[in-house]
């Protein structure tokens, strides 16, 4: 049995998920564990290297609002999610100098298999399945429970894929 919810279970381990990506792609994570409920969970920021060495955060960061779900499921080429409605406002009402806010899922094995989403050996550390990323733009819902959300399952969150997501951010095309 556990000392904790499984949501909160799944919650850690979607940062710890996001913290691993942003530390193989080389990029500054920040403001995680946050227990304010802003809608946004961290901000990612690109990291350079000085001429004396040393290095430094560069440009503005992406923020990132990252959820764990045991019940999204896979449609015609997308992984599907029912957001609080709540949570969809806040991602799509944003200012003009906000920085852009990118959606986080990660998709997990269904809670009857709760000791299956971690594997811990001494050759490896696992997290079953993975997250999904999509910059969620629009207006407010009227709805008041939740939203459908539908993300390309080649948008997966890699360090690849967030090195992508800076390019494309530089280059105000996100």
């Amino acid at each position: 049995m556990s000392a904790i919810p499984p949501s909160h279970m799944k919650d850690r381990l979607s940062g710890a998920y996001v913290s691993a990506v942003a530390a193989r792609a080389a990029v500054r994570l920040h403001g995680q564990g946050d227990a304010a409920e802003y809608g946004v969970d961290g901000f990612l920021q690109q990291i350079r290297r000085l001429p004396n060495g040393g290095y430094t955060h560069s440009g503005l960061p992406l923020q990132y609002q990252a959820k764990a779900s045991t019940t999204a499921f896979f449609r015609n080429g997308k992984i599907v999610y029912d957001m609080e409605a709540q949570a969809y406002n806040k991602l799509v009402s944003v200012e003009e100098d906000d920085p852009p806010t990118i959606f986080i899922l990660f998709h997990m094995l269904p809670d009857e298999e709760i000791n299956n989403w971690l594997i811990l050996n001494q050759e490896q550390l696992t997290l079953r399945r993975c997250c999904y990323w999509k910059y969620i733009t629009g207006s407010p819902t009227t709805n008041t429970s939740r939203v459908r959300v539908e993300i390309p399952i080649d948008q997966r969150f890699t360090p690849e894929a967030l090195i992508d997501l800076f390019k494309k951010f530089k280059k105000g095309k996100l």
